[in-house]
């Protein structure tokens, strides 16, 4: 079958055990972005920019660059009118934003992707990359601070229709698929500190077979490859140096963030069949969120408060998926893949 290629995993993750039914669980940093202490109009930005675009029209030994004109209009339009892009054998390593769109926005900005490289990968990339910007670029990163933080937790042989999944203080949520895709559901606000991203994939990661690839699509046989349910958290950490209000997270500092999976609730699907009023059932919710079956019931109740029976119900069908403690305490070794970035 033709599957989104969205929904196929290339690289590797760090084993961290199992999961309490068993599933085998794999974490690991799966973006980072960064901003940098720089200022448009300086002359320090002005020679980065320069030495960018020299960088990125040029042709290297050991990296693929490419200078390009970001889209304005799309879902998602980018904050920069320019981008360099860093990658090897159709893998993108860095993605170098300049030439903001709006004042608010910081003169640079970093997109990495750890997944691609190890420790010492990660600290020759760097070190390239400082070379092609005569060494300013090292202090920089030294006082860089995150504005974006994506973990990615897996969980083999499970699937999303297993559990009933929630975010804690969360009311938005939003059940989606892809075309020629797997399912999934992103639980939060796009705009809040964190949201989730919970959906299927499949692992071809050391697989020796090749694979014929449709409009960007890969043909795949779903039976002959693992398949995982991946549990993605989205930390947006609060602000920028200088605000009086909340403390930035600093590059340096990324050992530091919070387990974000400490808001992670799951539930059996054994749910549904406890709720005892036959009105649920008759068009049961499509989404395997806590947030649409809250709305499904209150909906059948006209209400927006549910009643204290319904809410315990839904507190004793409340499982541990997975002790979150043991879980992040693996957090410092998925950074190691960063190397010298978070030393």
């Amino acid at each position: 079958m033709l599957l989104n290629k969205k929904n196929v995993e290339r690289s590797k993750s760090l084993s961290i055990g199992y999961s309490n039914k068993n599933h085998e669980m794999k974490m690991r940093a799966d973006k980072l972005t960064m901003v940098l202490n720089v200022e448009v109009g300086i002359d320090l930005y002005e020679r980065l920019i320069k030495r960018l675009k020299r960088m990125g029209e040029g042709e290297w030994e050991h990296y693929e660059t490419s200078l390009i004109k970001c889209k304005r209009e799309s879902k998602r339009p980018s904050r920069y009118r320019r981008a360099v892009t860093v990658s090897k054998g159709g893998r993108m390593f860095m993605h170098i934003g300049f030439e903001p769109i709006n004042k608010s926005n910081r003169a640079m900005r970093i997109d990495i992707r750890p997944q691609h490289l190890t420790s010492e990968e990660m600290n020759k990339l760097i070190m390239w990359l400082d070379k092609r910007m005569k060494g300013e670029l090292l202090p920089l990163l030294d006082t860089a601070w995150v504005t974006q933080v994506d973990v990615a937790l897996d969980l083999y042989g499970c699937r999303l229709d297993d559990y009933i999944w929630g975010v804690h203080n969360t009311s938005k949520d939003d059940s989606y698929i892809s075309e020629n895709g797997l399912p999934g559901v992103r639980l939060g606000s796009v705009r809040s500190n964190l949201h989730m991203l919970v959906y299927e994939k499949v692992e071809i990661t050391g697989t020796t077979r090749k694979f014929r690839e449709v409009d960007g699509d890969l043909d795949i046989n779903l039976n002959d490859h693992p398949r995982f349910l991946r549990i993605e958290a989205r930390i947006r950490p609060d602000d920028k140096p200088g605000s009086k209000w909340k403390a930035p997270l600093m590059l340096k500092e990324l050992i530091k963030i919070s387990d974000p999976f400490e808001r992670l609730e799951v539930y059996s699907t054994r749910l549904d069949t406890h709720l005892e009023i036959d009105k649920f059932f008759r068009e049961r919710p499509k989404s395997f969120t806590l947030n649409a079956w809250k709305r499904h019931m209150g909906r059948a109740e006209n209400t927006t408060r549910l009643s204290r029976r319904i809410e315990g119900t839904i507190e004793k069908h409340k499982i541990e998926l997975f002790d979150k403690e043991l879980v992040w305490k693996q957090w410092g070794k998925c950074l190691e893949s960063l190397g010298s970035l978070v030393k």
